[in-house]
């Protein structure tokens, strides 16, 4: 810890964890009270739809961890840096043409695999794994945007057996799944409140001036 090289930048502690759920646009009661809160508060509604990814989190983290994407196709968003993660660190990169082939080759592609997540503030991220500086006119809530997870390695098999993780992927995924929706279906408001807080609120006016 008294060496730069051992300190790390992020908020948050990487860690290894299984994609569980993957949707888009998410409609779970999770995302559904984040909308509902913006109403509430007398904000305008999102136009823009929303990636969620339940992580089942297999060393250091007891929770199921989250990742928000926005709709967006500013590069230096959340959801910018999710796809730079998979096209540029993980290598998938998928073929669709529309953004519903897309999204359902990446969801078919990312749910049951483990990964190594790491907490990442998207803008940041983009300029460091593209060699790009940050455009000075960039909106300040994309430019000071809170850390996302981003999945950045698939896990092989030699590093979840030195994690004690062994045995068929997808039943283990299968598994993860039911676990998911049984706690989703038992959560009591406050706790839904709670987890609604962590979504990433754009303002989305701001984003299209970009």
């Amino acid at each position: 810890m008294f060496r730069v090289e051992d300190l790390r930048e992020e908020v948050r502690e990487p860690f290894v964890g299984m994609a569980v759920v993957a949707d888009f646009p998410c409609k779970c009661r999770i995302c559904e009270k984040g909308t509902q809160k913006l109403v509430e508060m007398g904000r305008e509604l999102r136009t823009a739809n929303r990636v969620h990814i339940v992580i089942k989190p297999l060393e250091k983290y007891s929770k199921h961890q989250h990742a928000w994407y926005n709709e967006s196709k500013l590069i230096w968003s959340a959801l910018g840096a999710f796809t730079i993660a998979l096209n540029k660190l993980i290598g998938f990169t998928p073929k669709g043409k529309t953004a519903e082939e897309q999204w359902k080759e990446v969801k078919e592609f990312i749910e049951g695999k483990v990964f190594y997540w790491e907490s990442v503030k998207p803008a940041e991220f983009v300029s460091k794994v593209l060699q790009k500086p940050i455009p000075k006119n960039l909106p300040s809530n994309l430019k000071d945007a809170r850390e996302v997870w981003v999945p950045v390695k698939i896990v092989t098999p030699k590093e979840l057996e030195a994690l004690g993780i062994v045995g068929d992927l997808k039943e283990l995924h299968k598994k993860f799944v039911e676990e998911w929706k049984k706690e989703i279906e038992g959560m009591t408001e406050e706790e839904v409140e709670e987890l609604s807080v962590g979504e990433e609120e754009w303002d989305l006016n701001e984003i299209l001036k970009a």
